[in-house]
């Protein structure tokens, strides 16, 4: 029993231990924290993204709309681009 330690010595002992490892004890801390953080953040974001209800399958658009949709010009189509009266470009 010589090799035991006794239990006035368990502090000294543990002190040795956490001064030798205390750099990889601080870095396990840190990545396990950080790890259970994102881990939960994800099981957050997944549940937010169910719906209890089904999206409409078709949108319906009345004449109108569809008229003004068509109306809209393409970048291949050139238009010519003026200001309103009494307004200064600043970009030239």
């Amino acid at each position: 029993m010589k090799n035991s330690p006794s239990l006035d010595r368990i502090p000294t002992i543990i002190g040795s231990f956490i001064k030798r490892y205390h750099l990889v004890i601080y870095s396990l801390t840190v990545v396990v924290g950080v790890s259970i953080a994102i881990w939960l953040l994800y099981g957050l974001v997944g549940v937010s993204t169910q719906t209890d209800h089904p999206l409409p399958k078709r949108v319906q658009f009345d004449k109108e709309t569809i008229e003004k949709i068509e109306g809209f010009t393409t970048p291949d189509k050139s238009t010519k681009f003026t200001l309103p009266s009494g307004r200064v470009n600043p970009f030239k």
